[in-house]
């Protein structure tokens, strides 16, 4: 690895570290479980940032972004992403 591919990948992880805590927050100060909250990581490859968590809690980390019978959608993903879009693209 040269030293422009390894100051760029420090930066990136610099980034998607703050990002992933940002959303962590967001979905606890949400109400989310803080076990949901905490499984959840930014992750951004070739500019392009993504959202993932465990395979094992989808079902219910769905369940608390786009709501069941008893709970209403909890939107903090896409929330997130939305805003993410916003300033990527200024």
């Amino acid at each position: 690895m040269n030293d422009v591919t390894s100051s760029l990948y420090k930066s990136i992880n610099s980034k998607t570290t703050g990002l992933s805590r940002d959303l962590r927050t967001t979905a606890m100060n949400s109400g989310w479980p803080e076990g949901l909250a905490r499984s959840l990581s930014v992750n951004m490859v070739e500019g392009h940032v993504s959202i993932d968590y465990p395979d094992e809690l989808k079902n219910d980390i769905h369940s608390w972004e786009y709501g069941t019978e008893q709970r209403r959608p909890n939107a903090v993903m896409r929330r997130f992403m939305n805003r993410m879009d916003s300033k990527l693209g200024d």
